[in-house]
């Protein structure tokens, strides 16, 4: 069974190589890796270019966005499992490996035609990769068993890098559309309405933090929780705004394929944004509109949830 491995780099010529390196080291052999570039006005491009005959590489100039690289790489796909990877971390060698056997016994159980998704946690490092936390989940307080679609709404636990999926999953996302915040976030909602999603318990792979980190790891503690700068908060409220247009976006774009119970949870969440205070204190336990962490759920249930 082939797997794709769709590799999204920009300004990224500090840790390319080591990335790349770690994804000819996996275990598993029937692998294709397929890179594009948004743009770099690096040696990013140069370092694609020595591994030339080893990967496809896909031509490409403009700046686009994370999110419509990946969504450019995804339309490429032709194998029977895709593969997500950033340009900063290092796989750990059995990552591909373990990802297909669960999504191989996920697709004996529910059918290859149904959309699987498998993902799992990550090893937390510093640039020069020693250890800062075993586990983001742990490090992020972060849930895996909370994926349903009432809580993918709310906030994403899936982080792209780790995610497996199959040809069924990969066909019915793309293309991802600009209404999306993230690659993974969206494809998370149609998994966890349309399919399935699993994970494995440990870590597949090192998470590198450093200054340029798009997202990274964020530690969700007591003192992280009052120490907010006034941007933070602001970006945090800004992302909550873009949840409902995502919510809406989603909606426009799965309506007459949800099943109705579906449709209603996420026409309740869409409706937030507009309910006066009371109202959306009922309709988030009504409908379990919940973040993962005492503190995050603190912040949504008795903020505006705005």
């Amino acid at each position: 069974m082939s797997a794709d491995i769709l590799l999204a780099t920009y300004q990224g010529e500090k840790y390319l190589k080591e990335q790349i390196e770690s994804l000819f080291s996996q275990s598993y052999s029937d692998i294709r890796i397929i890179a594009r570039d948004d743009g770099s006005t690096d040696c990013t491009t140069d370092i694609l270019n020595e591994y030339a005959s080893r990967i496809t590489i896909l031509p490409n100039k403009a700046n686009s966005g994370i999110r419509n690289n990946f969504s450019e790489l995804l339309q490429q796909h032709t194998a029977d499992y895709v593969f997500f990877s950033d340009q900063d971390d290092v796989w750990l060698p059995n990552k591909v490996g373990d990802t297909i056997r669960e999504l191989q016994k996920m697709e004996k159980r529910f059918g290859k035609s149904t959309p699987l998704l498998v993902h799992a946690d990550l090893k937390v490092v510093d640039k020069d990769l020693s250890l800062i936390s075993p586990s983001f989940w742990s490090y992020a307080k972060l849930n895996p068993l909370h994926n349903t679609l009432n809580r993918l709404l709310v906030q994403n636990n899936i982080t792209g890098c780790t995610i497996g999926m199959n040809r069924a999953l990969a066909g019915m996302v793309i293309p991802i559309p600009e209404g999306a915040i993230m690659h993974d976030w969206w494809i998370a909602l149609v998994a966890s309405c349309f399919g399935q999603i699993s994970y494995i318990p440990s870590a597949t792979m090192l998470y590198r933090q450093h200054q340029s980190n798009d997202i990274g790891a964020k530690k969700n503690t007591f003192n992280a929780f009052v120490s907010q700068s006034k941007e933070e908060l602001i970006k945090k409220s800004q992302c909550q705004q873009q949840t409902y247009e995502q919510a809406n976006q989603f909606l426009e774009s799965f309506k007459f394929k949800m099943y109705p119970d579906a449709v209603r949870t996420v026409q309740a969440y869409i409706e937030l944004k507009e309910q006066s205070y009371l109202k959306q204190k009922r309709t988030l336990v009504k409908h379990q509109f919940f973040k993962h962490g005492f503190f995050r759920n603190l912040k949504f249930f008795f903020g505006t949830g705005k």
